[in-house]
């Protein structure tokens, strides 16, 4: 089996990867690079010759893993996509919601490349969507040779890591993985079994976490910080990204008020993408991963 890396920048961003045995070829994710506009921010999907490759793993739903979806489909419209139910609903809002980006940046900084991709094409794609759940085993090429099993990764609604085995081995893609549970999200559930190669990109892998960390006591002292300002009649502005952080957000402020951290009358308000991400957090909140069993939106 070969690896080969699509990335057409080093750091975060555009994540790609390819996997290939004699028979089959398969790519891992299909990001966007969030620092560069254009082809630039696209991966070296020109490595591929057109129409060879029998499927794509999309791992979840940000941007640097499924931001480029459409562009390797269209050089690649036999592949089948395959994702966890979750994602293929995020994804979808999430592309759609770039094309808008793309547009205006067309329009308010002059680059003619965009948008990469349209509204229409969105629609069409979901035809090749093979939505598969996770720890059911399924083939990737129409030979078999190469098989795959999706496993929890933490990070956000949908996110899995990959088992991949062909050509006997056993190769493991995280893709984003949180090992910790956060507020509506379990931590990871990844198999512990030997594998031959472990594919796994880091954004602070270096870093070690400040000894004195204690999550409970961040989010209380958020708690504390709202109790106050609300207290002296002021509001509270929280930016934060419309998918997976929001979200998050809402079951903290949840918590506050159900253990009484700040005044269960305090009014909360969301709007544009993050109510969208959240209406598709709400319709999946019996998920088996989410920490809330039902819907605290």
């Amino acid at each position: 089996m070969i690896f080969k890396s699509l990335c057409r920048h080093a750091g975060i961003g555009a994540n790609s990867y390819l996997l290939k045995t004699q028979s089959a070829k398969v790519v891992l994710d299909a990001g966007m690079h969030p620092k560069h506009e254009g082809s630039e921010a696209v991966p070296h999907y020109e490595f591929l010759r057109y129409g060879t490759a029998d499927s794509i793993i999309i791992t979840h739903s940000h941007l640097d893993h499924v931001g480029t979806l459409p562009v390797f489909l269209n050089d690649q419209p036999q592949a089948k996509v395959f994702l966890s139910p979750e994602t293929a609903e995020l994804a979808c809002a999430m592309l759609h919601n770039s094309v808008n980006v793309m547009q205006s940046k067309r329009v308010e900084h002059g680059i003619a490349e965009y948008p990469l991709f349209e509204h229409r094409e969105l629609d069409e794609i979901e035809e090749a969507f093979e939505i598969r759940n996770v720890e059911r085993p399924f083939d990737l090429d129409p030979k078999g040779t190469m098989r795959a099993t999706f496993h929890d990764a933490g990070h956000i609604l949908g996110s899995v890591g990959v088992t991949i085995q062909g050509d006997g081995k056993k190769i493991f893609y995280t893709g984003d993985v949180n090992f910790e549970h956060s507020t509506l999200q379990k931590g990871a559930l990844f198999p512990e079994t030997p594998v031959d190669a472990l594919i796994v990109e880091t954004t602070r892998g270096e870093q070690s976490r400040r000894a004195d960390y204690d999550r409970d006591t961040e989010e209380n002292s958020l708690a504390e910080a709202i109790k106050n300002v609300i207290a002296r009649k002021g509001s509270v502005l929280i930016p934060v990204f419309a998918m997976g952080k929001t979200q998050e957000v809402l079951g903290m402020l949840h918590r506050f008020k159900a253990e009484g951290l700040i005044p269960k009358n305090t009014p909360v308000y969301i709007g544009g993408l993050s109510t969208k991400m959240t209406l598709i957090y709400d319709r999946f909140s019996e998920n088996p991963a989410a920490i809330y069993p039902v819907s605290v939106f």
